[in-house]
Order: structure tokens, then C-alpha cells, then sequence
């Protein structure tokens, strides 16, 4: 699943790129194509870069709490606003959307 979620937000990266490019502006069905794309997997990414930075917070909050004894309190607050901001059943519903999204059902 993350491998799918990755490489789409590849394509959204070179869709971004390519919008840039002064070619794809003046072709108009090139463009077109491209934003629709881009608007398609919008949603997506959104959520994908929002589990990656679950992800990392998680992972902070972790460290902190095993490095620092003074930290630890702090952290562990931290750790449950997010554990409770996602939910396993959050997770999976959202998991569930993207994949829906990804293979186009």
C-alpha cells in the first residue's frame, strides 16, 4: 500500500513540475490533462502526507519520551493527542478512501 502511496506522490510531484514548464502552458490539452490528473490525486496526497507526518510526530514523541526523562511527560501528551486525532478506525476508513482512489473504484 505505502509503495502505491509513494509513487503517486511522485506523479503528483512531476505533475507539479511539469505544470511549470512554459510547453505544457501553451498546450492547452496538455495542461488540461495535467491539472485533471493533479486534481484527482490532490485528495489523496493530502492525506498521505498527512499520515507521513502522524508518522513522524509519532516517532519524535517516541525518541523524546525514551532520551529524556524530563521530556518523557511532554511526549507522552503528544503521543496521545495524536493517537486519539487517528484513531484505528480513522486510519482505516481513510486507508480505505485512498486505496478506493488509487484503483479507481
Amino acid at each position: 500500500m505505502l509503495n502505491k502511496l509513494k509513487d503517486a506522490e511522485i506523479r503528483f510531484i512531476t505533475i507539479e513540475e511539469e505544470l511549470q514548464k512554459p510547453e505544457i502552458m501553451q498546450d492547452i490539452s496538455a495542461y488540461t490533462d495535467l491539472m485533471k490528473e493533479h486534481k484527482n490525486l490532490a485528495p489523496t496526497i493530502e492525506k498521505y502526507r498527512e499520515y507521513k507526518k502522524v508518522c513522524e510526530d509519532t516517532e519524535e514523541a517516541r525518541l523524546l519520551m525514551e532520551e529524556d526523562p524530563e521530556m518523557r511527560e511532554m511526549a507522552a501528551r503528544g503521543q496521545k493527542m495524536v493517537a486519539q486525532r487517528f484513531t484505528k478506525e480513522i486510519m482505516c476508513q481513510q486507508t480505505y478512501e485512498v486505496y478506493k482512489k488509487i484503483l479507481g473504484e
